[in-house]
């Protein structure tokens, strides 16, 4: 998955998501330096508050209006993932996964935006729908430089 970062603005990979630990407010920052710096403003906000909420009044400055958390919930996040084109319904139910005898287990993980394969063996991998994509594009290099056939 790219994301970008809230705080400096660049772009980045997460391969993992679900153990991303640089995010705030459901979202993303590159690194612990850049998570640091969104806590020191998110701190110099706090102080700026008094204890009702409103801001302070400060000599020629104009108040900014109070956010509320309910005024977070509403917005869309910076990295929204993208949704699967299609999904297939069998009546009520939708189909997020499939077996096969060869391979084993495929299933897409809405809420982390990755498709993931289980194998027969219990290994499994986890890749964004991009990642799989950029892997089957690259995958014939990758066993020609390997020497398979």
């Amino acid at each position: 998955m790219i994301a970008k970062c809230m705080e400096c603005g660049m772009k980045f990979d997460i391969l993992w998501p679900h153990l991303w630990k640089y995010k705030r407010k459901g979202q993303w920052l590159c690194s612990y330096s850049c998570m640091r710096a969104y806590d020191r403003k998110e701190a110099e906000d706090m102080e700026n508050m008094k204890k009702d909420g409103t801001p302070k009044k400060r000599p020629g400055r104009k108040p900014q209006p109070a956010e509320t958390p309910e005024a977070n919930l509403m917005k869309e996040p910076a990295h929204a993932p993208e949704q699967p084109k299609k999904q297939i319904k069998l009546h009520k139910y939708t189909v997020t996964g499939i077996r096969t005898e060869e391979f084993g287990e495929f299933y897409f993980d809405q809420k982390f935006n990755s498709i993931d394969w289980r194998t027969i063996e219990g290994d499994e991998v986890s890749l964004s729908p991009i990642g799989w994509k950029n892997l089957m594009e690259e995958m014939p290099d990758i066993l020609r430089a390997l020497g398979v056939e």
